[in-house]
Parts: C-alpha cells; sequence; structure tokens
C-alpha cells in the first residue's frame, strides 16, 4: 500500500434500540472486521446499522434536527427508509440512536470528487423515536470534519455536501452482499422478458461492465481472472478468463469461465460453489466499493474454495489501492476459515443485554472456530495417551477434568474439548512467544 493512501473505512459504531442491539459499541475498527456467533446473536443487525444510516444521511438536503424532525408513519418510514415498529428493541422504550464515524479516505475522494485526496472524517449521530403511529427522525449530528453538513455552507461546501449524498444514494461506499445462495439458473427455456427474466441478474450486469466505458471496471473483471488462477480455483494452473457475451439464441447474457484444460463454460454449468466464488469476487473487486461487508460466506462451499475465497479476501483487503478497491472488508461468518484477521469480534445474545460483542486475540480462537479434522486428532491421540482418570485440566471453577471426559466430549456435545483446544492453544502461544526467534 502506497504511504500516502488512506484508507475508507467505518472507525466507530454505536448502536443502542435497535433489534437486538440494545447498546453496542465498536472502536477503532481495523481494516478487516470479522464477527463469530450463533445464529440468531445479532451479526446481520450489526452489519445491517452502517447501510441504514448512509443511505438516511442521503435522503435531506437538510438534516432534519431535534427542534424539526422529520415525522412517517409506518407505511412511509418502511417504504422510505425501511424502518418498522418490529425494529425498535423489544421490550424497550422505542427509541434507537447510531453514532457512525466514516473516514473518508483516498478511494471516497476519487469518487465523491474525482480526486484521489482523502475528505477526512464523516460523522453521523441520528435519533428515531416512537411517535402515536409512527416515529420521528432527527440528526443531533452530521459533519465533515469540522464542518457541519448544513444549509449555512459556503457555495463550494455546499457542491461538496450535495455530491456525498449524491454518491451515498448511489451507495458508492459501502457494498454490503451476501452468499450467492441462488446460483446462476439452468437455461431451460425462453424467457418472455429476456431484460427481467433472464437466468442470472449478475451475468446481465457483468455484460453491461464488459461493453460499458468506464475501463476501471472493465480491468476489474480481467484482473479477477488473474487473481482466480493464483489462487488455483481450477487445476493445472492456466489463467482463467472471465467473458460476458450476449447469447443470441436465448436472448439473454451469459458469462463464460475459461477453465484450463475444458475450455469456456457457461457459469452455470459450474459447480454451484465455484460460481458462488466467482460471483462473490467479482461483486468484491468489480463493484468497486470501499467497503464491502460479506454476510455467511461459507454458503456452498467446500473447505477448500472456502480457503481459496479467504486467501482472495484478505489479500485484496490487504493491499488497498486503486486496483485493489477493498479498503475495509466486513464478514460475519461461523466457519474459521475466515478468521482471516489478528483479531476478531466475538458476538453474543444475552436476554437481558442484548447483543453483546466482545474482541478477542486471534490466537485465542480455537474454540469459536473450530472444525474437525488434524486438531481434533491431535487431541483424541493426547487424551488416548493416558489413562482415562488421568487429570489434563481444570476447568474455569477448578473442577478436574480428566482424559476420558476429554474423549466422551470429541464424541458427544464437544464443550470440554472446545475448552481443552482453547487452553492447549493458550499453551502453544505462550510457549513460542517465550522462545527467541532465531536468524537464518
Amino acid at each position: 500500500m502506497s504511504s500516502d493512501y488512506v484508507r475508507t473505512r467505518i472507525v466507530r459504531l454505536r448502536v443502542s434500540g435497535y433489534r437486538s442491539l440494545y447498546d453496542v459499541e465498536l472502536d477503532d475498527l481495523p481494516e478487516i472486521v470479522v464477527f463469530h456467533g450463533r445464529n440468531g446473536a445479532g451479526k446481520s443487525n450489526l452489519m445491517r446499522v452502517p447501510e441504514l444510516v448512509l443511505e438516511w444521511m442521503a435522503g435531506w438536503s437538510t438534516y432534519p434536527t431535534a427542534s424539526k424532525p422529520q415525522r412517517y408513519d409506518w407505511d412511509s418510514a418502511n417504504r422510505i427508509i425501511r424502518f418498522r415498529e418490529s425494529d425498535f428493541s423489544r421490550g424497550r422504550v422505542p427509541e434507537m440512536r447510531i453514532e457512525l464515524s466514516i473516514e473518508l479516505g483516498t478511494a471516497a475522494g476519487t469518487i465523491i470528487n474525482h480526486v484521489g485526496a482523502p475528505l477526512g472524517r464523516l460523522e453521523a449521530t441520528v435519533r428515531i423515536q416512537g411517535v402515536g403511529d409512527g416515529i420521528e427522525l432527527w440528526f443531533e449530528k452530521a459533519t465533515l470534519g469540522d464542518l457541519p453538513l448544513g444549509p449555512q455552507l459556503t457555495e463550494e461546501q455546499l457542491a461538496l455536501a450535495q455530491r456525498i449524498r449524491h454518491e451515498l444514494g448511489n451507495q458508492s461506499l459501502l457494498l454490503r452482499l451476501g452468499a450467492h445462495r441462488d446460483v446462476a439458473r439452468e437455461p431451460l427455456f425462453q424467457p418472455a422478458n429476456p431484460v427481467h427474466d433472464g437466468p442470472s441478474w449478475f451475468q446481465r450486469r457483468m455484460f453491461a461492465i464488459h461493453v460499458a466505458p468506464d475501463l476501471a471496471q472493465r480491468r476489474q473483471l480481467k484482473r479477477i481472472g488473474r487473481r482466480l488462477s493464483e489462487l488455483d480455483l481450477f487445476p493445472a494452473g492456466s489463467e482463467i478468463e472471465l467473458s460476458p457475451s450476449e447469447d443470441q439464441q436465448f436472448k439473454e447474457c451469459r458469462l463464460y469461465v475459461s477453465v484450463p484444460g475444458v475450455g469456456d463454460v457457461p457459469l452455470e454449468n459450474l459447480g454451484s460453489g465455484q460460481q458462488q466464488l466467482i460471483m462473490m469476487a467479482a461483486d468484491a473487486l468489480v463493484g468497486r466499493r470501499p467497503i464491502v461487508q460479506i454476510e455467511e460466506p461459507e454458503a456452498h462451499l467446500h473447505k477448500e474454495l472456502m480457503e481459496t475465497l479467504a486467501r482472495f479476501l484478505r489479500t485484496e483487503a490487504e493491499l488497498a489501492s486503486p486496483d485493489s478497491p477493498i479498503d475495509q472488508l466486513w464478514l460475519s461468518t461461523h466457519h474459521h476459515a475466515f478468521a482471516i484477521a489478528p483479531t476478531y469480534f466475538e458476538v453474543d445474545h444475552d436476554p437481558t443485554r442484548g447483543t453483546t460483542v466482545q474482541r478477542r486475540d486471534r490466537a485465542y480462537a480455537t474454540k469459536h472456530f473450530y472444525e474437525p479434522g488434524p486438531l481434533w486428532e491431535a487431541l483424541r491421540s493426547f487424551a488416548n495417551s493416558a489413562p482415562r482418570d488421568t487429570v489434563v485440566m481444570h476447568d474455569s471453577d477448578g473442577r478436574p477434568i480428566t482424559a476420558g471426559e476429554i474423549l466422551d466430549s470429541i464424541d458427544g456435545d464437544r464443550k470440554l474439548a472446545n475448552d481443552f483446544a482453547d487452553a492447549a492453544t493458550r499453551s502453544i502461544v505462550k510457549g513460542f512467544r517465550k522462545q527467541p526467534v532465531e536468524g537464518s
């Protein structure tokens, strides 16, 4: 990454009163943000909030204030700002407050001003309060650096504020993706309306990019093929090429993938996991949004493809350059293959406190990102090496845990085995840290 390149990234997020987020604060967010937690813990809520705030910021030339809030009935709130009565935290006062801070770096400067100069810190605090049969919304704060984004600005400042709102409205800064569970459909019929009923909206979009005047997007389409080749998506190591085309026979757009040793293969002829990997990689790069969020990227993917996609995403996020447009990557996942940052955020749900988030060291994440494999077998061999009644660890209450209990746990609920794996990992990490590093 160039020394004068500044990442565009969400620096801070604090939410209270939104769904399961009774009161959650995330500060000093890194370039790769990984949320891990069970279903229903609140990961999707955390992912959704920044998108909503940026969308709301795009909606006004003059932001509503506490003295002059914007009033919505429930129907208009749902249609206009995508907010429903059920979005308030259940069982609590119907009030929501969100604080969002984003560093508008080099990429944001290019998008908004067409000049690669950072713009500074964009900060917003938005409030929503239930009132009768609807809500009132207002901004406590909306600033760029020390500059309030309000009507008192100079003409030049107003023009900048307008460009920022325009790009926020175009969703130019943040791209939110889910795993492509609906992969490319088989072209078994000729659609009545080729524009709207084609087998893949994704393939139409790739074709539109292929013929678009935006050279940067077209270069990214070619670059994806090279990157997938480097990551060994297909065997043989030859370069992969993505070729969008217009199929005159079926009146639809199709994306062909050059598979080494096979030739050009339509996207829908690939396995669903290969399709998903290609589609997510293309969305992440061709979309050219500096902040990319992906929910559960492991869906459809075999372990090897998970690791391939994880390497791809980590490499792109670490590069951070005009050629690699991902400045900040947000992932919500259940699988250890996507624990690709030095730290991760453990998300849990408490009946009284709602969603809780704790920042953890990746080195101690075994019990959270664990899947049966070589480590399980190593633990099993270790436990088997001693009589079943041998004490191998103590739990948090000081109770002795035997080798037999560990073996039973490996084949059962895995709770004790996870604790044992966590303790073993901590011991190994501490041992490494105590050892001097020998030079070659």
